[in-house]
Formats: structure tokens, sequence, C-alpha cells
């Protein structure tokens, strides 16, 4: 029983492991991909902002960015032309996490950007939560219950 327990732990801290390697975000641009200008996104665009992805120096190459913190989405509307950016990210301003915000420049340029910190948030048109909690959720359930094997 006891070895039981402990390969089922090993199993769970392993996908905590896999979290802890650095946030995962969307990497694309519609203006290189369509698809990326959709809300449901194909896994290819997914990328650990970490490890980055190095696949010849083409519009799908992207830099690793080892402390990123955030995941953008930016929508850009350029005389009716729509454009949507999505990249890992530095939190650039306090407070602006997980949210969404307009600006307008000139030429009737009109940009959204929205920034989340969760694996995987700026693959849709709202911020939603990581499946790591899940894993905590079992976890914990791991823990208090007993087992009767």
């Amino acid at each position: 029983m006891a070895v039981q327990r402990f390969a089922i732990l090993i199993a769970l801290m392993a996908c905590f492991c896999f979290y802890a390697s650095g946030l995962r975000c969307y990497i694309c641009n519609s203006l290189n991909d369509k698809a990326c200008d959709g809300d449901s996104l194909d896994k290819k665009f997914l990328i650990n902002c970490s490890l980055g992805r190095n696949d010849g120096s083409g519009p799908s190459a992207f830099k690793p960015v080892p402390n990123a913190k955030v995941c953008w989405k930016q929508r850009q509307d350029v005389e009716g032309r729509i454009i949507v950016d999505r990249m890992c990210g530095q939190e650039l301003e306090s407070g602006n996490v997980n949210t969404c915000y307009d600006r307008v420049g000139t030429k009737k340029v009109k940009v959204r950007y929205c920034v989340c910190d969760k694996d995987e948030c700026n693959g849709s048109g709202s911020v939603g939560g990581s499946s790591i909690g899940v894993a905590l959720a079992l976890l914990a359930a791991f823990l208090a219950a007993p087992w009767g094997l």
C-alpha cells in the first residue's frame, strides 16, 4: 500500500515539474498564419516561453523569454484590416494583468491589448484558469482520503 501511494505521489509531482518549467502561451501572428486570428487555436501555436521554438528563421521561430510572467493577445484594427498577435512577455503596467484595455492611434489604428498570467490564457477571448488547479485538487484528495488498497 505504501509503495503504491508513493508511486502515485511521484507521478503527481512529475506533473508539477512540467508546469514549473515555464509559462505556456500561444505564439503566432495572423499576418503569417490566418489560423492565429480565431479563438479556437491549434496546439502548434502553444509554446513554453522559457524554451522558445527554433525551427529556422521564418515566422514560426520564437526566441525564449526565460522570465515570462504573462501571455499577450494584441488585436489591431489598421484601417479596417484586423491583425492578431499572440506572444509571451513581461507585465508592463501594474494592475493590467488578466484584463484587456484599448488604445487608439493615428490613421484609424485601434489596438486592444489583453494580458493574462496562466498557461494557455491568450488562446481565447476570455481569461481562464490553469489545469494545475485540477492537479492540486487531486493531490489534496490523495493526501486526505483513506486508501483501502
